[in-house]
């Protein structure tokens, strides 16, 4: 009910706010494999995707829920951006939007902290650890997760960390080091243990 009321608000304000928002020309896929060609913002914090079609003004409001992914080309930062949605189970369903930083076997996702400066820092973004729909806070990746993934490596991730001397529990030191362990070649037999 939360969601619908909000999404409510924001679809009325939404006209008048659109002229100051920052738009993309980008792609959505939603939860029912539709996909939605146009201008878009991800307003993360709120956990909605607002689009609009290429020879239209209006203004669409998708919660997170309804998007399975936003791809996006971000000129000011010269960078193509994904999003996803995942839901998270606690006392209540919900689904949040995840921006995708590293691909592979072990993804590196990022959300954006509810109180940022505009625009946002990197250290006002919580990034996460994901293999196997298993998500992990990173500043949490030097404990079972780096152990788990140097097994799997026939430990020359350790190797690699030693060498370079690398914290994993450091954020930029454990992206790299996810970085490097997807560059591993590693049979799939031994990548869906658990």
């Amino acid at each position: 009910m939360k969601h619908f009321l909000f999404c409510l608000l924001l679809f009325n304000s939404a006209q008048s706010l659109s002229a100051g928002l920052q738009w993309h020309e980008g792609v959505i896929v939603l939860h029912d494999n539709q996909v939605l060609a146009g201008k878009l913002n991800v307003e993360q914090v709120h956990d909605v995707v607002l689009f609009r079609h290429r020879d239209s003004l209006n203004v669409t409001v998708l919660p997170a829920f309804k998007v399975k992914a936003v791809n996006y080309y971000d000129v000011a930062s010269n960078i193509n951006r994904r999003f996803i949605s995942l839901d998270q189970q606690s006392a209540a369903r919900t689904t949040y939007l995840y921006e995708v930083v590293v691909t592979g076997t072990v993804r590196v996702l990022r959300r954006l902290n509810t109180y940022h400066s505009v625009p946002p820092n990197d250290d006002e973004y919580m990034y996460y650890s994901m293999k196997n729909d298993e998500l992990v806070e990173l500043k949490k990746f030097g404990g079972t997760m780096f152990t788990h993934l140097d097994d799997l490596s026939g430990h020359r991730l350790s190797v690699y960390v030693r060498a370079k001397r690398f914290d994993p529990y450091q954020l930029a030191d454990a992206i790299r080091i996810i970085q490097y362990f997807n560059s591993l070649e590693i049979p799939a037999g031994v990548l869906s243990r658990k």
